[in-house]
C-alpha cells in the first residue's frame, strides 16, 4: 500500500518555522557590522605599531643626538654643563615627538582608539563604511531598521575589498628610519674623527669629571727609548734600546730611564708601574716630550697615562711587560775525583779539583764536609781579592787530621757564593760526594759475593748434569734432546768464561783474595775443555742413539769426566769460600777493636775532664760506633749465610746475637750521655769495651780453626813431591855443570885445530867478509821488507850478522858457525822474496809501491850472500862437526851422563803422576803449571838425546831448559806452603791454588788457551782479496816465460799466491 505523501506533520515534531524577510534581513546586518567592527580593529592595531614605531625611532634619534651633543661638551667642558645640555636636548626631542603625533593622522589614529570613523577614513574606505560607521556608534531615531541592515551589508561587502597592508603601508616608517640613520651616521663620524673625545665625554656624563678614559689598544706615544742603569755590582755598562715597543727586561735593582714623544698636547704624564703612578717630566711644544726614571723592583706591568690640569685621567697606553732576569745562583762543581764514593787511606789525602761560574762575580768558594754524628765544618779554599766570574783550583784534603777509621765515610759538597748586592749572596752548591775509608774486609765482600754467585751456577749445572736424560733411540726425540741440551752446554760454556774473567779481575786487584782468583781461573780451565768435549761427543747423538752404541760411550764417558770435573771444582770452591768468609770476618773485627779502643780512650777522657766538649765527642762516637757496628753486622750476616760448615754456622748466627745485644747497650749509653748519667754511662761503657774484645777473640779463634787437618793427606802428598822435586833440581844441576866442564874441553880441542889451520889470518878473513856481509844487509830498506811482511827476516838477518862478528872477536868459532847459517838462511829468503817483487814491478811498473827501493834492497841483499856463504864454508872446512874429534874417554863421560839424565827424566815422571793426582782432587792447578813440568822433562829428553849423540851444546841447552822450569815450579810450591798453612801440630788447612811463574793476573790466555794467540782477526770474504781479473790474466801468461833457474820454485809460488 502506499501512503500518501502530503502527511501533515505532528505538532511539536515538524522543522524551524520559516523566518520573515525583516528578521533575516536585520540578521544579516548585525553580522555585516561584526565584520566592519573587526577590518577596522586591525586597521587600528597596525596603524597603533606603525605610530609607535615612528615615534619611537625620532625620539632615538633625538635622544642620540643630544647625548652625542653632551659627550661633546663634556670632552672639553665639565660634566655639569654637559649634562644640562644633554637634558635640553632630550627634552627637546620629546617635544617634537609629541608634536610630530598630534600633527599626523595615523598617529592621531593610534592615540584615539575610541573613533573608528577616523579609523575607518584614514583606511580610505567609501562612503557606505562611513555611513556606517557613523550609524553605528548609535541608533537614529527615525529610520527604518531595514535600511540600516541593507547599509551594514554594502558596508562589509566594501569593507572585504580594503587591504589593511596596502591601506596603511610600512613605508609611513622610512622618515623617522632615515632620521634614526642620520643619527647613527653622526655618530659614526663623531667616533671615527674624534674618538678620544666622544669616549672621554661619555664616560665623564655618566660617571662624572674624575672618569678614567677606556684603555687604548694602540701606543699613545712614539719614539720610546729606555736605558737600563743596572746595579753597581754587576759591573755593567749603561745600555739604550731605541724605538722599543716598551717590554722592559732587567735584573731586580735596575734603574729604567724612559724617554717619549707623546701624540697630542697634555698637561701631565705619568708611567704607571704594577699599579703606582710615577710622574714624568712633560717639556717642549705642547709638552710632548717625557722623560722619567724609576727601578724595577719585581715583574709585573707598566704603561704611559696623560691627564689633563685637572689630573684627570685623559688618556691611557696599553700595558707592557716588566721581566725580571734573576741573578742565577753560582755553578760550582767537584771536577776530580769522579768517584761519587772515592775509597781512600785513612793516612792518604784527596786532590779535589774544582771549578765554579757566576754571571755576575764570585765571592767565596768554600768545602763543607760532615761524617757521621758530627756537625758539618767548613774550609774555605778562595776568596778573590775581588768578584771574579770564573775561579778554578785545587785542593790538597789531608785525611789524617780527620782521625777516620776502615769504613768510616765523609760526604763533602763545595758551596760558592755571589756578590748580588740587592738580594743578598746567591749560593750555589755542587753535587754531593763522599769519601769512604778504605776496608779490606769489605773490599773483598764484593769479590765473595760475586764468587759465591758463580759457585751457585756451577752447582747448578753439576745438578743438570747429574739428571741428564740418556740419548733417545727415535729420531724426533732426538732432535728435541740434543737441542734442549746443547743450549745447556752453551750455558755451561760462557760459565766457563765467566769463571776465568772473575778470576783473572780478581787477581789483578791488589786487595782481592788472590787464591780465589786462581781457583776460579783453574776451574775454568777444567771445565771449558771438559764440557767441549761433552759437546762434541753429543753431537753425533742429534740423529738418534739406535746402532750408534760405540757414540753413546763416548757420550757417556766425556759427560762423567765432566761430572768428575765440576764435582772437585764444586767441592774446593766450597771450602775456599768458607775460609775467604771467615778470614773477611776476622778482618770486621779488628776493625770492631779499632772502635773499642777508641771508646776506650774518650770514656777515659771524660772521667778526666767532665767537659761538655768531650761529652760531644763521646757521643758522637758512639753514634758512629753504631752505625758502624750495624754496617759490620749487616756484612757479617751476608758471610754467615755462606758458610756451609753447619758447626762454624752456629758459632756465627751467635755472634750475630752478640752484636744485637751491642747495639742495644750503645742505644742506652747515648741516653745516658745525653741524660746526663755520665758515671752509669762509662761504666756500661767498660763493660761494652770488654764484650768487643770477646768478640774479636772468638772470631781470631774461628778463623783459625776452619777445615785444619781436612786436606792432610794432600798436603803430605805435595810436601813429598816438593821434597823430590828439589832433590831431581840439584841432581840436574851438578848434571849441567859437568856438561858444561866437558863443552869447555872440546872447544878448546877445537881452537887448537883451527889455530893449526892458520886460525889467526883465517879469522881476520872471516871477521872482513863479517862486516861485508853486515853493511850489506843494511842496505836493505826496512819499509820495503815491511810492506812485503818480510820485516822479521830482516831483523834476523841484521841481529844475527851482527852476533856473528862478536862471536869471531871472542874466538868462539862453533858459536859463530851457527850465527852465520842462520844468517845465510835469512839472507836467502829475503834475496828470493826481493828478486820475484823485482821481477813483478819490471813486468807491471805500476803494481810496486817502491821499485827503486826493492831494487836496492836486492842489491844489498845479493851482496850479502856470498860472503855469508864463504864463512859457512870456510869454517866448516876449519871446524870439525860437533861429537868429531872427541876422546874415547869424553865419549865414554857423555853417554853415562845420558843414562843418569834419563833416569832424572823418569823420576820427574812420577812426580808429575803424584801431582796429577792431586790435581784431580783439588783444582790447585793452572795449565802454566803442568806446562812447566812438561817442558822441564822435555828439557831432559832433549838432553838425553843429544849427549848420547856426542852432542854437549845441545845436552846443555836440553839441561839448562829442565833447571829454568824446575827453579819455577819450586817457587809456585813454596807460595802455596805459606799460603795454605793453619794452625798447629802441623796440620794443613785448605791448599791454596798456585800462583804464577812470573806475576799474578798477567796471563792473558783463555780457560781453553793452548799457548797460542787468538787475537780477534776480522777474516775478508772471497771476493776481498781477489786482484782483478786482467792483472790476473796477465800474471798467467808472465808465468809460462821461464826465470832464472836458481830462482825457478819460488817464482812459481810466488805467482800462484798471487793469483789467488
Amino acid at each position: 500500500m502506499q501512503l500518501e505523501q502530503n502527511i501533515p506533520t505532528l505538532g511539536g515534531l515538524g522543522g524551524p518555522p520559516q523566518r520573515s524577510r525583516r528578521e533575516q534581513l536585520a540578521s544579516d546586518g548585525e553580522r555585516a557590522r561584526g565584520e566592519i567592527a573587526s577590518l577596522l580593529g586591525k586597521a587600528h592595531r597596525r596603524a597603533l605599531a606603525l605610530a609607535g614605531a615612528r615615534a619611537g625611532a625620532l625620539l632615538l634619534a633625538g635622544l642620540s643626538l643630544a647625548l652625542l651633543a653632551g659627550a661633546l661638551v663634556a670632552s672639553v667642558d665639565g660634566a655639569f654643563v654637559a649634562r644640562g645640555i644633554a637634558g635640553l636636548l632630550s627634552l627637546a626631542s620629546v617635544g617634537g615627538v609629541v608634536w610630530f603625533s598630534l600633527r599626523s593622522p595615523l598617529q592621531r589614529a593610534a592615540i584615539r582608539a575610541g573613533d573608528p570613523q577616523l579609523v575607518a577614513r584614514l583606511i580610505g574606505g567609501p562612503s557606505e563604511l562611513l555611513s556606517s560607521v557613523e550609524l553605528s556608534r548609535e541608533d537614529p531615531a527615525g529610520v527604518s531598521t531595514e535600511l540600516l541592515s541593507l547599509l551594514h551589508v554594502r558596508a562589509a561587502a566594501a569593507a572585504r575589498k580594503i587591504d589593511v597592508s596596502r591601506a596603511l603601508p610600512a613605508s609611513s616608517l622610512r622618515w623617522p628610519l632615515l632620521a634614526l640613520a642620520a643619527s647613527a651616521l653622526v655618530w659614526a663620524l663623531a667616533t671615527s674623527l674624534a674618538d678620544r673625545y666622544v669616549s672621554r665625554g661619555v664616560v665623564r656624563l655618566w660617571a662624572g669629571d674624575s672618569a678614567a678614559p677606556p684603555v687604548e689598544l694602540s701606543p699613545i706615544a712614539g719614539d720610546l727609548s729606555v736605558t737600563y742603569l743596572y746595579p753597581a755590582y754587576m759591573g755593567l755598562p749603561p745600555r739604550t734600546e731605541e724605538g722599543t715597543a716598551g717590554d722592559l727586561r732587567a735584573p731586580r735593582g735596575t734603574e729604567v730611564r724612559i724617554a717619549a714623544r707623546a701624540d697630542r698636547d697634555l698637561s701631565q704624564a705619568f708611567a704607571l708601574v704594577n699599579g703606582t703612578a710615577v710622574e714624568l717630566e712633560a717639556t717642549g711644544p705642547g709638552h710632548r716630550q717625557l722623560a722619567g726614571t724609576f727601578a724595577l723592583i719585581q715583574a709585573g706591568q707598566w704603561n704611559l697615562r696623560f691627564a689633563d690640569a685637572r689630573a684627570r685621567t685623559i688618556a691611557q697606553g696599553p700595558s707592557r711587560p716588566i721581566e725580571i732576569v734573576a741573578d742565577q745562583a753560582p755553578q760550582v762543581s767537584i771536577d776530580a775525583p769522579k768517584q761519587a764514593v772515592l775509597e781512600v787511606d785513612p793516612q792518604g789525602r784527596v786532590q779535589i779539583g774544582w771549578s765554579a761560574a757566576d754571571d755576575y762575580g764570585l765571592t767565596e768558594v768554600t768545602l763543607l764536609w760532615q761524617r757521621a754524628g758530627a756537625k758539618e765544618e767548613r774550609v774555605v779554599l778562595q776568596t778573590p781579592a775581588s768578584p771574579a766570574r770564573r775561579l778554578r783550583g785545587a785542593y790538597t784534603w789531608e785525611i789524617a787530621p780527620l782521625h777516620l777509621r776502615p769504613g768510616d765515610r765523609v760526604s763533602y759538597h763545595l758551596e760558592a757564593k755571589d756578590n748580588d748586592g740587592i738580594d743578598g749572596p746567591q749560593r750555589g752548591v755542587s753535587a754531593t760526594q763522599a769519601i769512604k775509608i778504605f776496608s779490606a774486609a769489605e773490599h773483598s765482600r764484593e769479590s765473595l759475593i760475586r764468587a759465591q754467585a758463580l759457585w751457585e751456577r756451577l752447582v747448578a749445572l753439576l745438578g743438570d748434569r747429574l739428571e741428564e736424560k740418556a740419548p733417545p733411540a727415535d729420531v724426533d726425540a732426538a732432535a728435541q734432546w740434543y737441542a734442549q741440551a746443547s743450549q745447556k752446554d752453551r750455558d755451561a760454556r760462557a760459565l766457563s768464561q765467566e769463571l776465568y774473567t772473575a778470576g783473572t779481575e780478581l787477581l789483578k786487584d791488589k786487595l782481592a783474595p788472590k787464591a780465589l782468583g786462581r781457583a776460579l781461573r783453574y776451574a775454568s780451565t777444567g771445565l771449558g775443555p771438559a764440557v767441549h768435549r761433552t759437546s762434541l761427543a753429543r753431537a753425533p747423538l742429534s740423529r738418534g742413539a739406535s746402532a750408534r752404541d760405540g757414540s753413546v760411550r763416548a757420550f757417556n764417558g766425556a759427560l762423567q769426566a765432566e761430572i768428575r770435573e765440576e764435582e772437585k771444582d764444586v767441592l774446593y770452591l766450597e771450602d775456599l769460600l768458607d775460609r775467604s768468609r771467615l778470614d773477611a770476618m776476622q778482618e770486621l773485627g779488628k776493625e770492631l777493636a779499632a772502635s773499642r779502643r777508641e771508646l776506650a780512650r774518650l770514656g777515659e777522657k771524660l772521667r778526666k775532664a767532665q767537659d761538655e766538649e768531650t761529652k760531644r765527642e763521646l757521643l758522637a762516637e758512639v753514634e758512629r760506633l753504631r752505625e758502624r757496628i750495624q754496617d759490620l753486622m749487616s756484612r757479617m750476616a751476608e758471610l754467615a749465610k755462606g758458610i756451609q760448615d753447619e758447626h762454624l754456622n752456629r758459632e756465627a748466627a751467635e755472634s750475630m746475637q752478640k752484636e744485637q745485644d751491642l747495639l742495644g747497650q750503645l742505644s742506652d749509653i747515648q741516653k745516658k750521655l745525653q741524660s746526663g748519667k755520665i758515671d752509669e754511662a762509662l761504666k756500661q761503657l767498660d763493660r761494652l769495651s770488654q764484650q768487643l774484645e770477646r768478640l774479636e777473640k772468638d772470631l781470631q779463634q774461628k778463623a783459625g780453626q776452619q777445615q785444619s787437618g781436612q786436606y792432610a793427606q794432600e798436603s803430605r802428598a805435595l810436601r813429598e813431591a816438593a821434597d823430590q822435586l828439589r832433590e831431581l833440581q840439584a841432581k840436574e844441576q851438578e848434571l849441567e855443570k859437568r856438561t858444561a866442564q866437558l863443552r869447555r874441553e872440546m872447544q878448546s880441542q877445537a881452537r887448537n885445530r883451527f889455530e893449526q889451520k892458520g886460525g889467526k889470518q883465517l879469522a881476520k878473513e872471516l871477521k872482513a867478509k863479517a862486516e861485508a856481509a853486515r853493511k850489506a844487509i843494511s842496505q836493505i830498506d826496512p819499509r820495503v821488507a815491511e810492506h812485503l811482511g818480510l820485516e822479521d827476516t830482516l831483523d834476523m838477518a841484521q841481529g844475527r850478522a851482527s852476533d856473528l862478528s862478536r862471536a869471531l872477536d871472542t874466538n868462539d868459532f862453533d858459536e859463530a858457525l851457527d850465527l852465520a847459517e842462520r844468517s845465510e838462511r835469512a839472507v836467502e829468503t829475503l834475496q828470493g822474496r826481493l828478486a820475484m817483487e823485482d821481477n813483478v814491478a819490471q813486468r807491471y811498473p805500476g803494481f810496486s809501491r817502491d821499485p827503486a827501493g826493492v831494487r836496492k834492497s836486492l842489491r844489498g841483499a845479493t851482496d850479502a850472500q856470498q860472503p855469508l856463504q864463504e864463512i859457512v864454508q870456510q869454517l866448516q872446512d876449519a871446524l870439525p862437526r860437533e861429537g868429531q874429534g872427541m876422546s874415547q874417554e869424553q865419549l865414554q863421560r857423555l853417554r853415562q851422563q845420558a843414562q843418569e839424565q834419563g833416569r832424572l827424566k823418569d823420576q820427574l815422571g812420577k812426580v808429575r803422576d803424584e801431582l796429577g793426582e792431586v790435581g784431580k782432587r783439588l783444582p790447585i792447578f793452572g795449565p802454566q803449571h803442568e806446562q812447566m813440568l812438561q817442558q822441564a822433562q822435555d828439557g831432559m829428553s832433549g838432553a838425553e838425546q843429544h849427549l848420547y849423540r856426542g852432542e854437549p851444546r845441545g845436552g846443555q841447552a836440553g839441561e839448562q831448559q829442565a833447571i829454568e822450569k824446575l827453579s819455577q815450579f819450586q817457587d809456585a810450591m813454596e807460595k802455596l806452603a805459606k799460603q795454605s798453612g793453619r794452625g798447629g801440630g802441623g796440620q794443613a788447612g785448605v791448599p791454596m791454588p798456585w800462583g804464577e811463574p812470573a806475576s799474578d793476573g798477567n796471563d792473558e790466555e783463555g780457560p781453553e788457551s793452548d799457548g797460542v794467540r787468538h787475537d780477534h782477526v776480522e777474516i775478508p770474504d772471497a771476493e776481498s782479496s781477489r786482484a782483478p781479473s786482467e792483472f790476473r790474466k796477465e800474471l798467467l801468461d808472465a808465468m809460462k816465460q821461464s826465470p832464472p833457474e836458481k830462482y825457478k820454485e819460488r817464482v812459481k809460488q810466488y805467482y800462484e799466491e798471487l793469483v789467488k
